[in-house]
């Protein structure tokens, strides 16, 4: 089972380093669908992992009744991300925002 304490420790952690830029993130959140490897970015882990937390979400889906789409790639809502991984999607879009600003662009 996904450890999601100690994946926010690290998470906020690497993001005081800055691994892993806002914007791309922002990028990845703002799609209506995330795959394994789009989790795997955003959560700086491997195949393995990235598959673990697909596969608790897409079960929280199926035991509500929801059913998922059956695709070539195995996908769960991006919004249902957020909400498991306990990410703030304004806030993402806010530190992208200045991220771009610092580089001289526009989100």
């Amino acid at each position: 089972m996904f450890k999601k304490e100690q994946w926010k420790k690290n998470f906020m952690k690497e993001r005081e380093m800055g691994s892993v830029k806002y914007t791309r993130m922002y990028e990845l959140i703002s799609q209506q669908w995330l795959t394994t490897p789009d989790i795997q970015e955003l959560c700086e882990c491997g195949q393995h992992k990235a598959r673990e937390i697909r596969k608790e979400i897409e079960m929280i889906l199926t035991n509500k009744g929801k059913k998922l789409p059956v695709t070539s790639l195995k996908s769960v809502p991006t919004k249902l991300f957020l909400e498991y991984m306990e990410i703030d999607s304004d806030y993402v879009f806010k530190m992208a925002k200045q991220e771009s600003a610092l580089k001289g662009e526009e989100v």
